[in-house]
């Protein structure tokens, strides 16, 4: 639990963060909150509903992101036809390849926020150099995709509809602390 109660924290930071800088749209939210997908579905599948129900009263910014995942995937039920209904899954190697740099883009977000909130506009070099890194494991990724025949072009925009937006995000914030220049 204790580990949940930590992702929960840092999904609710996010959350809150969020709402006080104006991003109120739900897409705007799922977008920037993409990262957090991996961490929120294991708090769902790891603790009791009574424990969810506990954590979500004592965390607004949690209950919130839970309500907004909770309507788009009733929506998505709804829909008659899923243009991703026929799409293969990924093998195992990729899928926690695409998780993995989901849950560390999260972290770089949550990073940058901290510093932020601790008055240190710039970030440390070690989390600059972490940006950078993971831009690179980013577009790693994305070739890696795009070089396997068995990877269909739908698979990959997927991916890539998520990742590319958050990637701008988080080196958008080193760059702006380095004069514009993304090395």
């Amino acid at each position: 639990m204790k580990e949940c109660r930590k992702k929960v924290q840092a999904i609710d930071e996010q959350m809150l963060y969020l709402t006080s800088h104006g991003v109120t749209a739900t897409a705007d939210i799922l977008e920037h909150m993409a990262g957090q997908m991996p961490g929120l579905h294991r708090i769902w599948t790891d603790v009791s509903d009574g424990q969810l129900a506990e954590l979500a009263a004592e965390y607004p910014g949690f209950r919130a992101l839970a309500v907004i995942t909770g309507a788009a995937w009733l929506a998505e039920q709804r829909k008659p036809f899923l243009p991703y209904n026929d799409m293969p899954v990924f093998s195992a190697r990729y899928s926690q390849w695409v998780s993995s740099t989901l849950t560390r883009g999260a972290e770089l977000e949550q990073a940058w926020q901290r510093c932020r909130k601790s008055g240190d506009v710039d970030g440390t070099p070690e989390l600059q150099q972490l940006c950078l890194a993971w831009k690179q494991d980013v577009q790693d990724l994305l070739a890696t995709l795009k070089a396997d025949v068995q990877i269909l072009p739908s698979q990959r925009a997927c991916v890539a509809a998520v990742l590319l937006p958050m990637m701008d995000g988080i080196v958008s914030q080193y760059a702006l602390q380095n004069g514009g220049s993304q090395q």
